[in-house]
Parts: C-alpha cells; sequence; structure tokens
C-alpha cells in the first residue's frame, strides 16, 4: 500500500483491509469518512473481481460538454519564432467560436480595441448570428 500512486487505490485499500479484518461493512464508511453507496460499490466490485475490481478504467467526472469539432477549435495555433508575444481572447463555450487579437505589446489602446471587438460581435453577450 506504501507504494501505491494511484490515489483512488490508496483510499481503497484500507476500506478493504478493514473488511478483511471483519469490520462490519455498514460501519467502514464512517471510519473513513466515506459516505456509504460508494464504499459498498466498491466491496462489490472487490468481491467479485479481488484487487483487480477496484482498478478504474475510466474516469467518473463530468460529461465533455464541447463536441470533439470545438475541442479542436479551442487549440490556437500561433506561428513563427517565439516571441514575446500576448494574446486577447474570449471563447463562446457554447458555439466554440473563438474571438482573438494577437500583438507584441498590450497596452490600453489595444485592450480598448480589443473589448470593443468583443462587443462588436457578442452583443449583449450573445454571438451574432451569421
Amino acid at each position: 500500500m506504501k507504494k501505491e500512486k494511484d490515489r483512488r487505490m490508496f483510499e481503497r485499500y484500507p476500506a478493504i483491509f478493514l473488511y478483511m479484518k471483519g469490520t462490519n461493512p455498514l460501519k467502514i464508511p464512517r471510519s473513513l469518512a466515506e459516505r456509504k453507496e460508494p464504499f459498498l460499490n466498491i466491496l462489490r466490485s472487490y468481491c467479485k473481481a479481488g484487487v483487480a475490481g477496484l482498478q478504474m478504467n475510466y474516469s467518473t467526472g463530468a460529461a465533455e460538454r464541447l463536441t470533439k469539432e470545438q475541442q479542436e477549435q479551442r487549440i490556437i495555433q500561433t506561428t513563427g519564432k517565439h516571441r514575446g508575444v500576448k494574446l486577447l481572447a474570449v471563447l463562446n463555450y457554447a458555439t466554440g467560436h473563438i474571438l482573438w487579437k494577437e500583438d507584441e505589446q498590450v497596452d490600453a489602446v489595444t485592450f480598448l480595441s480589443f473589448l470593443q471587438s468583443v462587443m462588436r460581435t457578442f452583443p449583449q453577450g450573445k454571438e451574432r448570428s451569421s
């Protein structure tokens, strides 16, 4: 257990250890400050497939909201040498539309120009239909 690098696995081992020691399964989540339902799912997986059943093959995080095409549009490619280029950008997450401006220096005039461009493109916070 001390060599385990996966945080989720590291958190599951003590629960299984307590179960193997004979601790009442309904009391284990409370002793580890976990919720009961996830622990019981972990215990079922362990009883079904052993330690291999504890390994997760995917993340249980929220589903992605952007399509693959929108995700690709988020990548902004720059060209030329690695100069000190400043990038001002805004992204409409609903449509994937990116408005951006690149300049070597950002001063008040450049920033104001960018804000005016944003207001023209997204009046009242919404994108113009083209």
